[in-house]
């Protein structure tokens, strides 16, 4: 009876010290970069924004003409961005992170209102609301984000 007693405390310790690992897994490097990534945008800070970036990241996004590794180009598209729209906001709504927690696939929501126009915007856009729906796959490697995948509709 005892050998039980000793059976059943030991897997209780045991259980009790992974129980918080299986139940509340740690964020990933990944995971945490892309929240703070998103807080940065929300409060319309692109310097905190690129300071998640390797100097050598890679951005690839449908609305870039090409592949953009010119971290200074991207944080000037997005000041642009906050002042044509100030309250621009996005939304994560769903994201997964990979097995290797190296890898984090966001599915987010922007609003906003075209509350300025910038370099060639046309007139009819001035006063109009969007909502834009998009998709993004960051890659981290040494707590930068050295890849940047966006898709998103027009």
């Amino acid at each position: 009876m005892n050998k039980y007693k000793i059976v059943l405390i030991g897997s209780l310790v045991i259980a009790l010290f992974y129980a918080p690992q299986i139940c509340f897994p740690q964020e990933s490097e990944a995971e945490k970069i892309m929240f703070k990534l998103f807080d940065a945008f929300n409060r319309h800070d692109a310097d905190a924004m690129f300071s998640f970036y390797d100097e050598n990241a890679m951005v690839y996004s449908h609305d870039y003409d090409t592949v953009r590794g010119d971290l200074k180009f991207l944080r000037e598209n997005y000041s642009k961005m906050f002042k044509r729209s100030p309250n621009i906001k996005d939304e994560v709504k769903h994201y997964f992170v990979s097995k290797d927690g190296d890898e984090v696939a966001v599915e987010f929501v922007s609003t906003g209102t075209v509350q300025d126009l910038i370099d060639d915007d046309p007139q009819r856009i001035l006063g109009r609301n969007f909502y834009v729906k998009l998709f993004t796959r960051l890659k981290i490697k040494n707590g930068k984000i050295i890849e940047d995948i966006t898709y998103f509709d027009k």
